[in-house]
């Protein structure tokens, strides 16, 4: 969707019409009205990024994929587009037409759902065909947009203690990375996490957890229960606005 203003001369064009309306008019003949051209017409068709998963530290660029067409009249264009992220502005870069980026920072841009656009385009354009001085300048917006997510990765530790073959106690460990002072990954507490076991088609669910724990506790799940041998056992907790979700490594009890 685009909404454009456009400034245009046509000096030589408008005055030639104007005179040869006058003769046609003293001659009592007609004259019908000349087509419209569109020109400075430029419109973005596709913008798009990939989720990116955060481990390591400081800015990085965020690669961006996207395609401006305009009518070929068009001289000159520039690209400004809004970053929004969680839904309200932050930032802006200029889109190139194909391949572009932007600077993330964690601590100016932050983490949660990015959406590029609107882009506002401006430019020049002259067509030099078919009216002679047809010219002028362009600039509006144009809506299309697309989001994706800029999180923290995430790590699960799973392991399992058995005291005997029918019974096993499972440690779960959440930890995500954390760029701001340098902390590597830290004990986090993710919304959920999820006990599952493979019943020999698919996972299913054993347990939820909602892990609420502080300081060493932070992140941690202790849990027993009976089991059968050479089961298969796995943990999936859940993402946040910030963090990603994470499945573990399968465990296996004895067999």
């Amino acid at each position: 969707m685009r909404v454009f203003k456009r400034t245009s001369r046509r000096t030589f064009s408008v005055g030639l019409v104007l005179v040869l309306a006058g003769v046609a008019t003293s001659a009592g003949l007609s004259i019908g009205a000349s087509p419209a051209y569109a020109y400075g017409n430029l419109s973005v068709d596709y913008i798009s990024a990939s989720n990116i998963s955060v481990s390591s530290y400081g800015c990085r660029y965020i690669p961006v994929q996207a395609s401006i067409s305009g009518d070929g009249f068009t001289t000159f264009y520039s690209a400004r587009t809004d970053i929004l992220v969680n839904g309200n502005y932050n930032d802006y870069f200029y889109l190139d037409n194909g391949s572009s980026s932007f600077q993330w920072c964690p601590r100016f841009n932050g983490y949660g759902r990015f959406t590029l656009g609107p882009t506002v385009l401006s430019g020049y354009y002259d067509n030099g065909g078919y009216n002679f001085g047809d010219y002028g300048s362009f600039d509006g917006t144009d809506y299309t947009s697309s989001s994706f997510y800029i999180k923290r990765k995430s790590l699960l530790s799973f392991s399992g203690s058995q005291s005997s073959s029918s019974r096993v106690s499972w440690t779960i460990r959440a930890k995500r990375f954390e760029p701001n002072g340098y902390l590597g990954y830290v004990r986090w507490n993710p919304p959920k996490v999820q006990l599952q076991r493979w019943n020999g088609s698919a996972w299913v669910k054993i347990r939820n957890f909602y892990p609420a724990g502080t300081g060493t506790s932070r992140g941690v799940v202790k849990y027993s229960m009976k089991t059968g041998k050479g089961l298969k056992y796995r943990v999936v907790s859940n993402a946040n606005g910030t963090t990603w979700g994470r499945t573990s490594e399968v465990v296996r009890t004895r067999r």
